[in-house]
């Protein structure tokens, strides 16, 4: 499939789910790409993250900075994350966010992981109407590539 190609472009093709096969040693050059045109690549570790008492939508805040975490106190802590997204939209270029480990999230975490692909189709469509690229990645096999890339 794609991989991470593309991560620079406004395309309806916004989530993304790599294996290892979909990606060679383009995906530096592509990132720094990506972030030469002001777009903001968030890198987060599920392995990092899954035994810790936040919600991911927390720790994908505190990647991309984004304004009102934490989401827990809130009656569905989604709204506000994808409030959140929404009003990155008018302050940044684009934004390309890699989940690692994906799989793991995947079989630990399914209802997260199927409520932030849905929170992040909400508000996706404030990117692709302002023609900036907003991509959500999982990488669904461990690939030191990506951390290499995406990690500041």
């Amino acid at each position: 499939m794609l991989g991470y190609s593309r991560l620079d472009l406004s395309t309806s093709a916004c989530i993304h789910f790599v294996r290892n096969k979909d990606i060679d040693d383009d995906l530096h050059r592509i990132v720094v790409n990506a972030r030469s045109k002001g777009i903001i690549c968030g890198y987060l570790d599920y392995m990092e993250i899954r035994n810790t008492p936040s919600d991911i939508g927390d720790h994908i805040a505190r990647v991309l900075k984004l304004d009102n975490p934490p989401y827990g106190r809130a009656a569905n802590p989604w709204v506000p994350f994808l409030d959140d997204l929404i009003t990155l939209s008018d302050r940044v270029d684009g934004l390309a966010l890699a989940i690692d480990n994906a799989h793991i999230l995947f079989a630990q975490a399914r209802n997260d992981a199927f409520d932030l692909i849905e929170s992040f189709l909400i508000q996706f469509h404030h990117w692709f109407e302002k023609k900036k690229p907003c991509h959500l990645c999982f990488q669904m096999e461990e690939n030191k590539l990506v951390r290499e890339a995406f990690k500041e």
